[in-house]
């Protein structure tokens, strides 16, 4: 069983959004990065997205563990098969060749809960 609905090839013209998920190559890592290959979502507003040759993700995971963390948020989105979680006190600068496809978007709830948590892990207020 494939363990994403479908990967999209990226148009030479692709513009890159808030709240996309995309399939992303985190390797290498260290200690206790997230690392390999997985989903990412794209938490960097919209004009950095399209001047930057980075992004700043948020990875996600399908081992559903510290649920209660103010950093972690589940995301259940329709191009994930599995339920996920965001792991929102691991954000990450990556390099626009480290993906490997486009897989969908989190909806406007989940891009919110996404960035409470974000909030949390850089203790920002409001």
């Amino acid at each position: 069983m494939k363990r994403y609905k479908k990967v999209r090839p990226l148009k030479a013209d692709w513009h890159y959004k808030r709240g996309d998920i995309y399939l992303v190559n985190l390797n290498p890592y260290r200690g206790s990065e997230q690392g390999g290959v997985r989903p990412a979502v794209v938490v960097q507003n919209n004009s950095g997205n399209y001047h930057s040759p980075v992004l700043l993700v948020v990875p996600l995971t399908t081992k559903i563990k510290k649920e209660s963390m103010p950093t972690h948020c589940l995301i259940k989105s329709h191009c994930l098969r599995e339920l996920s979680m965001a792991i929102c006190e691991s954000p990450r600068p990556i390099d626009k060749t480290r993906i490997q496809g486009y897989l969908g978007k989190v909806t406007k709830a989940d891009m919110d809960k996404i960035s409470v948590c974000l909030k949390a892990s850089f203790a920002w207020k409001s």
